[in-house]
C-alpha cells in the first residue's frame, strides 16, 4: 500500500464526490487498484467507500475479458452515459398516467 496524506485522500474523496455512475465507480477501482493493492476493505476504511462497488466495475471488466466467442476476446468499453428515467419524461397535459 502506498502512504497517502491527507491531503490526498480529500482529493481523492473530492474527485469521486463529483463523478457519477460508472465513471465514479471505475475510479473508486482504480484508486483500490493503484493505491490499496486492490484490497476492497482499505478502500472502505480510508475513503469510506463501500466495498461491493470498489470491486465491482474491477471484477466485472477482468470477468469480461476472460470470455472468448470463437476463440476472439472482446473489445470491452465502459459505458459512461446516463439514461432518462421516465420520471424525467416530459408528458402532454392531457396524458394520463397511472
Amino acid at each position: 500500500m502506498i502512504n497517502l496524506s491527507k491531503q490526498h485522500i480529500a482529493t481523492i474523496k473530492d474527485a469521486a464526490k463529483k463523478l457519477t455512475g460508472a465513471t465514479r465507480r471505475e475510479l473508486q477501482a482504480q484508486v483500490s487498484i493503484d493505491y490499496l493493492n486492490s484490497k476492497p476493505h482499505l478502500a472502505e476504511k480510508i475513503f469510506g467507500w463501500d466495498r461491493k462497488t470498489a470491486t465491482l466495475t474491477r471484477v466485472t471488466l477482468e470477468w469480461a475479458k476472460t470470455m472468448t466467442w470463437k476463440g476472439v476476446c472482446p473489445v470491452l468499453k465502459l459505458l459512461e452515459t446516463t439514461y432518462q428515467s421516465r420520471y424525467d419524461l416530459q408528458y402532454p397535459p392531457n396524458y394520463l398516467r397511472y
